[in-house]
């Protein structure tokens, strides 16, 4: 068989399927930083999570100084996840491992503007409701008390959407990790518990008690959130990250 031939039944180089002209190398990277600040802007994140327990979660938010940098980082940090995402799928493709990841794409790429809708609450409204709440008196609330639910319940659950997608879409690329026998086993075992467990955690987030309930989803999401960063060095190792579309 020439090498015309072999090269022709390997398939396109994995470049071949970014959009737009981004190296792997360089999605990768952004992989990496994407998750480091996510990860580090939910640390800093005051223990709110639970759609109970909102005159209380107003009131945290008022007394956060750095409640509107830290969502600007959390939006930055997922908005690098992106081409990280479809990198990968391509990745997948180029390997012929793509069964599933399709829809993990497709996913993921749902998810973003979910989280993006979320954070740009959080960012204008909450700030300005928080100071409505906490400086309202028992005897003359300057907000009436359903709208203030409202407006607590609403980034929870656009964002509870949000995590359902992007853990499903973890668990999806493991699957498809786990089922080709060219990558060690434990990558995809790593997703598809990952996913699970982020998937888990969101109905258990919404059981306990409020002061616990964005912990109890971090912790169940930590696996999950990590195997990002194999996606992200699965992109910077592989040997055509060079490679431009």
């Amino acid at each position: 068989m020439s090498s015309h031939r072999r090269a022709a039944d390997a398939g396109p180089p994995p470049g071949q399927f970014l959009q737009p002209f981004i190296p792997l190398r360089i999605a990768g990277a952004m992989t990496l930083a994407g998750l480091l600040l996510s990860a580090g802007a939910t640390l800093s994140h005051p223990p709110l999570g639970a759609v109970a327990g909102w005159d209380q979660g107003y009131r945290a938010i008022a007394a956060d100084r750095t409640w509107v940098a830290d969502h600007l980082v959390l939006a930055a940090g997922l908005l690098l996840l992106l081409p990280g995402g479809a990198a990968f799928h391509g990745l997948l493709l180029h390997r012929g491992a793509a069964r599933l990841s399709a829809l993990a794409a497709l996913a993921l790429l749902l998810a973003l503007p979910l989280w993006l809708i979320t954070l740009a609450w959080e960012i204008t409204v909450a700030p300005e409701v928080s100071r409505a709440v906490s400086s309202a008196s028992l005897a003359a609330p300057s907000l009436p008390e359903a709208v203030a639910r409202g407006l607590w319940a609403y980034p929870m659950l656009v964002g509870y959407a949000a995590g359902f997608l992007m853990w499903a879409a973890v668990a999806l690329w493991g699957m498809d990790l786990l089922r080709h026998p060219g990558t060690p086993r434990w990558w995809g075992l790593w997703g598809v518990l990952g996913g699970i467990l982020g998937l888990a955690g969101l109905p258990l987030g919404a059981l306990v008690h409020a002061r616990w309930a964005l912990w109890t989803m971090a912790a169940t999401s930590a696996v999950a959130g990590s195997w990002f960063a194999l996606a992200g060095y699965l992109l910077w190792a592989e040997p055509d990250s060079g490679a431009r579309a």
